[in-house]
């Protein structure tokens, strides 16, 4: 009895020590937590960002809801919301101030799209003006460049950056969730922001 007395004492400091390190469970997960979650994530997908701005903790403006409006911004806004996926890690778990779900999220590397497009742009600029048989389709009567000549080159860099580097990266999220008059919503913090605008850099 001694000897088995001992076991079952080991045993327990053992499971004590292995949960430590890891999250509460919850019996039963609230159906409206993770249904915020998932609507969070889709309106991302699906550039929805006045339904984004709705389900974070504050409702930041953040401009969400003002899509590009220029053709380069179109395409590569485009793009981007055209990649992103995302898969939900697991279940709902507890956290000190409420709730928290993990998130595997993918999407075009549109900071290296950008970053190609403008080195593109600098040559395709230059082999416009060189190729040029005609200088007022360059200048215009000021002798500065015409509008018209500086967007489409922005616009063929921008199409060609998209062919050259169309891989994806894939981010871990963990949405930080709380109760809020009734609502869950989800802290916005550095890297959930990020993926709102794209994976840019701020």
């Amino acid at each position: 009895f001694g000897i088995l007395g001992t076991l079952c004492a080991a045993g327990s400091v053992t499971a004590v020590l292995r949960s430590i390190d890891k999250p509460p469970l919850l019996v039963e997960a609230p159906d409206s937590a993770s249904d915020c979650a998932q609507r969070l994530m889709q309106s991302i997908c699906q550039g929805n960002y006045v339904e984004t701005s709705k389900l974070l903790l504050g409702q930041p403006d953040l401009e969400l809801n003002r899509a590009p409006q220029d053709p380069v911004g179109v395409l590569l806004w485009d793009a981007y919301t055209a990649s992103c996926s995302y898969t939900l890690e697991g279940s709902l778990y507890a956290t000190e101030t409420g709730l928290a779900q993990n998130v595997r999220f993918e999407a075009l590397d549109l900071e290296a799209v950008l970053e190609s497009m403008n080195v593109l742009a600098k040559d395709i600029f230059t082999a416009g003006i060189e190729s040029a048989e005609d200088t007022s389709a360059i200048y215009d009567k000021d002798g500065n460049y015409r509008e018209d000549f500086i967007n489409d080159t922005l616009l063929a860099a921008a199409r060609q950056a998209l062919q050259e580097h169309s891989h994806t990266v894939e981010t871990e999220l963990t949405l930080q969730l709380s109760r809020q008059d009734g609502q869950w919503l989800v802290t916005a913090d550095q890297a959930l922001l990020r993926v709102i605008c794209g994976g840019i850099a701020g």
